[in-house]
């Protein structure tokens, strides 16, 4: 008896020591990205000439005409785009929401882990791990910091996560107005932010009215209402007349490669750019890590086994499509790597369901492997993630060079000086952008085009690029002659 008590003694300390050591580690890992957050500089870009162009109309008549005329089909995009005030250019706007995405990311992880799990504690860590190997490996580290990538690719991540929460919930529950009303807008601000998300999201829907058919359950008319919502939300996008405008516009621009060669390159880049991202070993030691988890007793599985064939096409499905829309848009020479940032996403979320799936399909019976083991794997994934991940090591580099510090330091007083400029038109050097996880800040070239626009409709004033002197001497010239 006593030996027993001693080995249970142990057990729960090393399980507590192993716990202690994931929690460290996600947060060593994590902490980098919120730092080089205080660094962030706000950037224009094409979608914010087409904010500003819609200024002097009100807030829904500007949705409409985005929608309609505008830059996209992104109904939602524009959503955030034409939020009033236009905060976007702002310095301290760029520091505040990159950390906000990291903390609602976590929250929206918790929230859907808990609707699988009811041990919070263990459900916080798993979210903080999943939100750790998003920063990772994600495909273009700075969406998460370039306002306008992130309403198109991260932010609609924090909702699509909520939206599997309450799916997970309340899906085909009866006369539940609020989870209807819930999920209705959270379709609209997931499918109108971009292509791919509106693709996802309806298949995902598709996803769960299957589960509720494979389970043999009666289907209610809510489930079936939503179904139809997301498939209309879905081709409002894809067939928007803004989206044509834009499909239009970038075949002057990039040339296409065609249909075929489209669908070749797109198996081609689906399994360089996406599935082997998400098959690396740190993401294999946490697939171990879910199949050797103790299941709790007396849960079973939330899918229907029969679902684990149409998930592992929708895998397939979801790392194809967005490669080929990318392609097919761009052609192969400008393939863009933020471009499948919502298809990674939904590929280890998806990839996580089916391991879901076989864990209590293979393992059906409850399990004597200690927790111990699983924590082991985790704590092991995100030790490998860290060492291997390209994104961790250019925002360590980023910061300790002191290369964000300085591109950081630089942009703001140059926006400090265009602003206390009384001239009409304000000549300035250009900041050379060094760091690899931060949007920038280009100076325009030319008095003309959307980045001269966008710039002028932030400072009210034009602003010219200045190549004759650096930043470095324009800035000690300046407070030389201010003393």
């Amino acid at each position: 008896m006593k030996i027993s008590i001693k080995k249970t003694t142990f057990n729960l300390s090393g399980e507590k020591l192993l716990l202690s050591a994931i929690v460290i580690t996600s947060i060593i890992i994590l902490l980098p990205f919120v730092i080089i957050s205080l660094y962030n500089i706000p950037g224009a870009s094409d979608d914010m000439h087409h904010s500003f162009f819609n200024s002097n109309v009100n807030y829904l008549h500007g949705i409409w005409n985005w929608y309609s005329s505008g830059y996209n089909g992104r109904f939602a995009n524009a959503l955030f785009m034409l939020f009033p005030g236009r905060p976007f250019m702002n310095i301290y706007f760029a520091k505040i929401f990159p950390i906000s995405i990291i903390v609602f990311l976590i929250a929206s992880a918790y929230y859907f882990f808990n609707a699988l799990s009811s041990n919070k504690i263990e459900n916080l860590i798993f979210s903080t791990i999943l939100v750790t190997f998003f920063y990772l490996f994600a495909p273009s580290i700075v969406q998460f910091y370039w306002f306008s990538g992130a309403t198109v690719y991260t932010i609609p991540l924090i909702f699509y996560l909520l939206l599997l929460g309450l799916y997970v919930r309340y899906f085909n529950t009866k006369r539940n107005i609020r989870f209807f009303i819930l999920s209705t807008i959270l379709l609209f601000l997931v499918i109108g932010s971009h292509e791919s998300w509106a693709i996802i999201t309806f298949f995902t829907t598709l996803a769960f009215f299957l589960n509720v058919f494979f389970k043999g359950e009666k289907i209610t008319k809510s489930s079936q209402i939503l179904l139809v919502i997301s498939l209309i939300l879905m081709l409002s996008v894809i067939l928007g007349p803004g989206t044509f405008y834009r499909l239009q516009g970038e075949k002057t621009t990039y040339e296409s490669i065609g249909l075929w060669a489209s669908v070749y390159y797109s198996f081609q880049y689906s399994w360089s750019e996406v599935l082997q991202a998400i098959f690396n070993l740190p993401i294999l030691f946490c697939v171990f890590a879910l199949f050797f988890y103790k299941n709790q007793k007396n849960t079973p599985c939330y899918f229907s086994e029969k679902l684990l064939s149409p998930l592992i096409v929708l895998l397939l499905f979801i790392t194809f499509f967005g490669c080929f829309i990318v392609i097919y848009s761009f052609g192969n020479t400008a393939f863009r790597p933020r471009g499948i940032m919502p298809n990674y996403f939904a590929s280890i979320i998806c990839g996580l369901a089916i391991v879901y799936i076989l864990k209590y399909t293979l393992f059906s019976t409850q399990r004597t492997f200690p927790k111990s083991l699983s924590y082991s794997f985790l704590f092991l994934g995100l030790f490998l993630g860290a060492a291997i991940s390209t994104n961790f090591k250019n925002v360590i580099t980023d910061i300790f060079t002191g290369r964000a510090q300085k591109e950081s330091s630089e942009i703001v007083w140059l926006f400090n000086y265009i602003k206390n400029n009384n001239d009409q038109v304000v000549s300035v050097p250009q900041v050379n952008s060094t760091t690899q996880t931060l949007y920038w800040f280009n100076v325009p070239t030319a008095a003309n085009g959307w980045h001269y626009f966008v710039v002028k409709g932030y400072f009210k004033k034009g602003v010219l690029l200045d190549p004759t002197v650096s930043i470095e001497n324009f800035i000690r010239n300046h407070e030389q002659q201010n003393k």
